[in-house]
């Protein structure tokens, strides 16, 4: 998705389930993603409340919800993808 939406020159690195062999939640994919810049901050951005924003709260990530409507369970919420820029701004 970060690709077809033309976002992918923002992100130093994605990380992909399917590629990676762990289905969100576990947190092993999670671990994964943080192994590359330890000691940084990490967002976790998706649409399923369980696998994403439940699964990147629990490690430690600040989560955003986009797509799915509001929940005070995500950090931030967005119904577009591309409104995800403006916290960076």
């Amino acid at each position: 998705m970060v690709e077809n939406l033309n976002l992918l020159h923002y992100f130093d690195n994605v990380i992909v389930s399917s590629v990676e062999g762990y289905d969100k939640p576990r947190n092993e994919l999670f671990e994964i993603a943080k192994s590359i810049y330890p000691k940084s901050k990490y967002y976790m951005i998706g649409d399923s409340m369980n696998s994403d924003i439940v699964g990147g709260h629990n490690a430690g990530m600040t989560t955003i919800l986009v797509h799915n409507g509001y929940s005070e369970k995500a950090d931030y919420c967005f119904e577009n993808v591309r409104e995800v820029l403006s916290i960076f701004q």
